[in-house]
């Protein structure tokens, strides 16, 4: 053995690729990627919206208790 190394069969899959789905191109599966975080992202936002609208729900029902 030289040292080199063994060229590839021709029927081995080069492990560097991502499997894609059948019937589906690297286009396809990089948009549905992209997409899936924006929704994330849009839910995210909402959640953290929510979230500080019910902290100043409850800064203004403190401060409605202490004026009574």
């Amino acid at each position: 053995m030289d040292g080199s190394i063994a060229p590839r069969s021709k029927y081995e899959r080069n492990s560097e690729l991502p499997i894609l789905p059948l019937g589906k191109a690297q286009h396809e599966i990089m948009e549905e990627e992209e997409q899936r975080i924006r929704e994330a992202s849009r839910l995210n936002q909402a959640k953290a919206q929510r979230q500080k609208a019910d902290e100043q729900e409850v800064i203004r029902l403190e401060k409605e208790q202490n004026l009574q």
